[in-house]
């Protein structure tokens, strides 16, 4: 039986169950006709109109509206104190795009009493968490985000435990917080009894939205472990029960309460309505932490994360051009990237991974190669970017082809994870490479940001190693009507050097030797030759009477064993180096030929 045929009627059956009576409450003063606990419930807001009552709710704020139409209300009643969870995400029927919010008691709520509300948390549907005891009523308001059409959905109620006591001494006040000393770890905090202080409230950097302010402010002091760049952020205070939704961050050296101007960085919204800062630290020094709301935003319960990362080893040359892509070939690591003064090329910019708002595009794209180097999956983020100058970044990722053919076969492409910022999530093998595509939200600003590539799985071993760059791929057909190739096995280990590059398909009896370097090009037909030559700058040619080969294969072991014949100063293979290699090799009579490339990139 196909199941996806069974599916539809298994909604429909637990929408129309009998016994199960649908939550169609359209005015608040009635919500007690709807009577529920923990459970799967059925509501249905079809005939429903938008009532006054939690139009206005600073927690609902989303996408330039706090209101949710077409509401129907019903009465919660908590078994056990702890943790609510109130979710569409599992829903069948009609809905498309849900909102809820959440009361204390069971009247109407005045203005400004939510205790949760949510917009999108599962796609467009929504989901909220709060406090709860045993045996106290909470009304729950159902709707419609504005705009979108009424229907038939489900709710999940589930009830838990909650998530603790703070672990920060929530101090109010700047002047203590050299009492509350942390390093790096993730640690409950609480504002609920903050006052806004007199410091850090006008810092420049702090501007967003019109205010500089941050609100409920709490203190502590952070001592870095290593010289690295330290990330603070507040991104999984999205978890049941925490209640803090718009949270705010600034960082200052610790030289008592901080004097205007003086922050180091400062963040609103990084991952949605949440922050993220990044700074330079160094091992043993103590920075100032300042922690609390947007100004206006409920104060709350959250986490705050803190972590020490290398910070970024390297900035991308920013090719504009996708043929480019592989002068920046990477791997794992944290880079910079600047699109500033790009152009909006041609390939790209019809993907339908990357449809969101209206539009496929990405603006002022740049490129580069990420090459594999394990097997699992792969995060590629400008999550967690801060003080840079694009906070609205589009990216996308597709297996390494020519330029002209990867148009439909992106692998991912993401606009807005992180507040507006981008991820990609994939699943990677050894032995892949693929194009990244790096820009700007059309209509948005291009400017600075991060990359942060991070792999997880088994790191690649031996065997194929290597990667076919655009450029020369694939050779010109020689004499025997077929192209030569070039291949890599081993170890890509700068320490290890266990790399063997193998030429196949050259005609038999033809002897031939490799080439290799760090600069990748194209001269096309050098010196009358049937074929390109791809691998440029400062070559090191491996031609002694022991290092050449003969067709229709012939290999070489590269590193400590072989040198070139001509050993260049400075041009030692190094952790992080991306080497290419290509073969020259004779054709039938006087002329000769080329294969195509292949790079390998070295930890």
């Amino acid at each position: 039986m196909n199941l996806s045929s069974v599916l539809p009627l298994l909604t429909a059956c637990l929408l129309c169950a009998p016994g199960r009576a649908q939550i169609t409450s359209d005015d608040c003063a009635s919500a007690g006709m709807s009577m529920i606990g923990p459970g799967t419930h059925a509501w249905d807001n079809t005939n429903a109109t938008t009532g006054a009552e939690g139009q206005t709710e600073g927690l609902c704020y989303a996408f330039g509206t706090f209101a949710i139409d077409f509401d129907v209300w019903a009465v919660y009643t908590a078994t056990a104190s702890g943790c609510a969870i109130v979710s569409a995400c599992n829903s069948g029927g009609s809905l498309t795009d849900t909102k809820i919010a959440a009361y204390a008691g069971s009247a109407c709520p005045a203005p400004g009493t939510a205790i949760a509300c949510n917009d999108d948390n599962c796609g467009f549907f929504s989901e909220i968490s709060f406090s709860i005891t045993a045996g106290q009523s909470y009304l729950i308001q159902l709707g419609s985000f504005p705009g979108a059409m009424a229907g038939t959905a489900l709710i999940d109620i589930t009830e838990g435990p909650s998530p603790g006591p703070s672990d920060l001494m929530d101090l109010d006040d700047c002047a203590a917080a050299g009492a509350d000393v942390v390093g790096p770890g993730s640690y409950r905090f609480s504002t609920l009894a903050a006052t806004t202080g007199a410091q850090g409230q006008n810092e420049p950097n702090c501007y967003a939205f019109g205010l500089n302010g941050i609100d409920n402010d709490i203190w502590f002091t952070y001592t870095a472990t290593q010289n690295a760049c330290t990330v603070i952020e507040t991104c999984n205070s999205n978890q049941p029960c925490l209640t803090f939704n718009d949270t705010k961050v600034a960082v200052y050296p610790a030289q008592g309460c901080p004097a205007t101007g003086t922050s180091i960085a400062c963040n609103d919204d990084a991952c949605e309505s949440r922050s993220v800062v990044v700074f330079p630290s160094v091992a043993g020094q103590s920075y100032l932490v300042q922690l609390g709301n947007f100004p206006g935003s409920g104060s709350g319960a959250g986490i705050v994360d803190i972590s020490e990362t290398p910070c970024p080893g390297a900035s991308l040359s920013n090719q504009d051009d996708c043929a480019g892509a592989a002068v920046d070939t990477i791997g794992p690591g944290h880079y910079g990237w600047d699109n500033q003064g790009a152009t909006t090329g041609t390939e790209g910019q019809t993907e339908a991974n990357c449809y969101l708002f209206g539009t496929s595009g990405i603006q002022g794209d740049i490129w580069a190669l990420y090459v594999v180097t394990a097997d699992g999956s792969v995060t590629i983020e400008s999550c967690g970017s801060a003080g840079n100058s694009n906070d609205d970044t589009k990216m996308a990722a597709y297996p390494a082809a020519p330029c002209g053919t990867i148009d439909g076969t992106s692998v991912a492409c993401n606009d807005d994870t992180c507040g507006l910022l981008s991820q990609l999530v994939f699943n990677i093998q050894c032995g892949e490479s693929y194009l990244l595509q790096l820009g700007s939200f059309p209509g948005s600003g291009d400017g600075t940001a991060d990359l942060f590539l991070t792999e997880v799985g088994a790191p690649c071993s031996a065997g194929p190693i290597g990667f076919t760059p655009m450029q020369c791929d694939p050779g010109n057909p020689n004499s025997t009507g077929i192209s030569a190739t070039i291949r890599a096995e081993g170890f890509a280990s700068a320490a290890a050097m266990d790399v063997t590059v193998i030429a196949e398909q050259v005609p038999p009896g033809e002897f031939g030797f490799f080439f290799g370097s760090r600069t990748i090009g194209f001269i096309a037909n050098p010196g009358g030759s049937l074929g390109n030559i791809c691998v440029l700058g400062n070559q090191g040619r491996y031609h002694m009477a022991s290092q050449i080969g003969q067709g229709p294969t012939f290999t070489l072991q590269v590193g400590d064993i072989n040198v070139p014949t001509n050993p260049l100063p400075g041009e030692m293979i190094q952790p992080g180096d991306t080497w290419y290699w290509q073969a020259w090799y004779r054709d039938i009579g006087p002329t000769n030929n080329f294969t195509n490339v292949v790079a390998v990139a070295f930890n």
